[in-house]
């Protein structure tokens, strides 16, 4: 195993005790970081993104740590496909979990912007209820009704404006596509997606299918929290990826 750093980036609305404990079973040092809040939705496509992504290398660098393996999970591997690009001579392994690699047109784009901002005001509005209309949602479908539940109690406490914020500014809409970016990284990019993911499986696949450094792992069993549906298959995916 690779004694380098793992940098692991939690998903929206989520928080860096999503990987409590990974460093131990791993047996790998990891460095769990909070996606620090966007002040505000700069124009420009990545803008934001670019942003936070800075912040977090700025943070890493202030602890000392300059080359590391860099996991995102959802939001999170999207904000890690952003430290890549800025600083790809400090990634040593790229591990995407369920994270899109950007919409390729406008239209896209603008469609995603509506869809978030729709959301968004709801958050506003209707917090913590909507927590229940959030799961709800297709890609979540996987979800055991314990795992469910214990999502939604997690983020009760969450503060509403800060979540509408986020959901707003790094919406995939605002995001650049990464598509080509990942076919000619310089270091190995692992893409994992759950079984019964069929949108990311797909976005899983076709990576894979590109020229370039990316592997797809598709793990049975799984929906789009492949880290929290199937916890042991995932730690073995991960393990297998470092240790090549």
């Amino acid at each position: 195993m690779s004694r380098l750093p793992l940098v692991a980036l939690h998903g929206f609305m989520g928080s860096p005790s999503t990987f409590k404990g990974l460093d131990t079973m791993l047996d790998q040092p990891v460095v769990a970081l909070p996606l620090p809040e966007p002040k505000e939705c700069a124009i420009g496509l990545s803008s934001c993104h670019d942003e936070i992504a800075a912040q977090l290398l700025q943070t890493l660098g202030a602890m000392g740590v300059s080359r590391f393996h860099l996991l995102g999970y959802s939001l999170g591997g999207r904000i890690a496909m952003h430290m890549a690009r800025l600083r790809p001579a400090s990634v040593d392994r790229l591990i995407l979990e369920s994270a899109h690699p950007g919409l390729r047109s406008a239209d896209e784009r603008q469609a995603r912007c509506v869809h978030d901002a729709a959301w968004a005001e709801r958050i506003r509005g209707e917090w913590p209820a909507i927590l229940h209309s959030w799961y709800d949602q297709p890609v979540f479908g996987s979800l055991p009704d314990a795992l469910r539940q214990e999502l939604i109690m997690q983020k009760t406490g969450r503060d509403p404006e800060t979540m509408a914020r986020m959901l707003e500014c790094l919406s995939l809409g605002r995001q650049c596509s990464f598509w080509e970016y990942l076919s000619r990284a310089s270091h190995p990019i692992l893409f994992v997606s759950g079984e019964m993911d069929e949108r990311y499986r797909t976005i899983g696949e076709r990576l894979a299918a590109q020229s370039g450094p990316t592997v797809h792992e598709s793990v049975s069993g799984a929906g789009h929290i492949v880290h929290r549906e199937q916890p042991e298959a995932y730690l073995a995916v991960l393990q297998s990826f470092l240790t090549q």
